[in-house]
């Protein structure tokens, strides 16, 4: 475990100043839009009411009245800003396993004496805290602007668990692809990583598109079932669903460690 602890903030200190830029920027993107949002309200509810629903199902927004609610437009914008996390998470994560072998560095992470799990749970780590500060710092920045700039519609209680549930889809999609780092360097890529993202992305808007006709595209979109715009309703369905997703982030997680024990590295 000290092992683990010891990669862990050497490697902290290599990329450090990524996650803070990432950190930083999405805190104040969130800020500025939520700054914005008593002029935000005029402006776009005459300027979407002429766009196609499909559109805005697109975007994440199924009803325009949430733009005169803080906590509802709060939850459009960090809609459309979760796809942004996960793309850092899918590319933060991915890029720790699969440049080891680009820029020889896990020939050093060798010469400290420590084992393959030691190596691939101090990455993991190091994704999920970075992740978590990058997820903290877009939340805050729309707390932070509902003391100064929110109406009554602010309601801190009721917007964290929205926060809360969003903040699970880069989670999960950086379990996924860290996962597939760790089997080969060759055939794992970020981009086939954002692929995915957007892949599953689509199949959720067409869900939501074709409603009834193929509304069961949903579930293979963790932006639907788990989407910060909607009000979460904790029934038997959505449990089935988070259950579902939470043993697929372990059997992820258990077969990229496994595999990294046993891969070979081009050194």
């Amino acid at each position: 475990m000290n092992k683990i602890g010891t990669l862990f903030l050497f490697q902290f200190r290599l990329h450090r100043k990524s996650i803070l830029i990432w950190a930083f920027a999405l805190f104040g993107f969130m800020a500025m839009y939520m700054m914005f949002f008593s002029t935000m309200q005029e402006i776009a509810q005459v300027k979407l009411e002429f766009m196609p629903e499909a559109y805005l199902q697109l975007m994440g927004i199924s009803d325009l009245s949430g733009i005169n609610n803080y906590n509802s437009y709060y939850a459009m914008i960090f809609h459309i800003l979760l796809i942004v996390i996960s793309i850092f998470a899918i590319t933060f994560g991915m890029n720790l396993l699969l440049k080891e072998e680009k820029n020889k560095t896990i020939e050093f992470l060798y010469s400290l004496e420590v084992t393959r799990s030691q190596i691939f749970c101090s990455k993991l780590l190091l994704a999920f805290f970075a992740l978590f500060l990058v997820c903290m710092a877009a939340s805050f920045g729309g707390i932070l602007l509902g003391f100064i700039v929110g109406d009554q519609s602010f309601q801190l209680d009721k917007l964290i668990p929205k926060i809360a549930t969003g903040c699970l889809i880069p989670f999960l999609y950086l379990t996924i692809t860290f996962s597939a780092a760790a089997l080969s360097s060759k055939r794992s890529t970020t981009g086939l990583g954002c692929g995915f993202l957007l892949t599953t992305y689509l199949l959720g808007y067409l869900g939501n598109l074709l409603h009834t006709k193929a509304q069961w595209l949903c579930y293979f979109s963790p932006f639907e079932v788990l989407s910060p715009s909607k009000t979460l309703q904790w029934d038997g369905e959505t449990l089935f669903i988070c259950a579902f997703y939470l043993l697929l982030f372990v059997i992820s997680l258990l077969i990229g460690w496994l595999r990294y024990q046993k891969r070979d590295f081009q050194l």
